[in-house]
């Protein structure tokens, strides 16, 4: 698998994973929590790439479609390599 390192404007490098990856599952527990700003990171896509992942992410914001119908449509991993994080919570 060929895993892209990106340096961008400050001197920072980013391993990104070798296949799409979403965090879509997320996206309706986050908003109904009052999360109102998402961002998409788009490493290699062209022009057309770039928009079907947009316009299934507006929707997705939109309520017009599920998590899951975003991962199938655009044909990303929505679990293997997404980590939560400090996104998770822990059980005490």
């Amino acid at each position: 698998m060929d895993h892209p390192l990106e340096a961008d404007v400050g001197c920072r490098n980013t391993v990104f994973h070798a296949a799409p990856q979403s965090a879509a599952h997320l996206v309706p527990k986050l908003a109904k929590g009052g999360v109102r700003r998402f961002r998409i990171e788009l490493v290699r896509e062209d022009a057309e790439g770039a928009r079907r992942v947009v316009e299934a992410y507006r929707r997705l914001l939109a309520g017009e479609v599920a998590p899951a119908e975003v991962a199938r449509g655009l044909r990303v991993e929505g679990s293997y390599g997404v980590v939560r994080g400090s996104l998770r919570v822990l059980q005490a």
